[in-house]
Formats: C-alpha cells, structure tokens, sequence
C-alpha cells in the first residue's frame, strides 16, 4: 500500500512544485504516459533478473555463495 501512495504524493509534490517556478503546469496526459513509461521500465528490469534467478538450479546457486 505504500507504494502507491508514495507515487501519488511524487505526483502531487510534482505539480506543486512546477506552480511555484512560474506557473508551469503538466498535463494529466503526460502524467499518465510517464508513469506507464516508468511503471514499464521498473517491471522490464524487475522481470530480467527475477526470470534468470528462477532458472536456476538452488543446489549450485547455494553452493556458488
């Protein structure tokens, strides 16, 4: 639950800090797009090691420590 939470208050501290430099708002779109593009990136490279891991044997991985 914190996760989500914490990426909503990014979101909110963001846009509040964009309309303090001089007004400079951010699309609800583009807001969106990024955090598909992050949301994505984060999953692709949470995925890679996680898949190589899984192939493992555990005998060798225990005994490769």
């Amino acid at each position: 639950m914190e996760k989500p939470l914490g990426g909503l208050l990014g979101i909110i501290l963001a846009y509040a800090v964009s309309l303090s430099l001089g007004g400079l708002i951010i699309a609800p779109g583009t807001v969106i797009v990024a955090t598909l593009i992050l949301t994505g990136v984060a999953l692709f490279s949470g995925m890679i090691p996680a898949l190589r891991a899984s192939r493992l044997d555990p005998i060798e991985a225990l005994r490769y420590e």
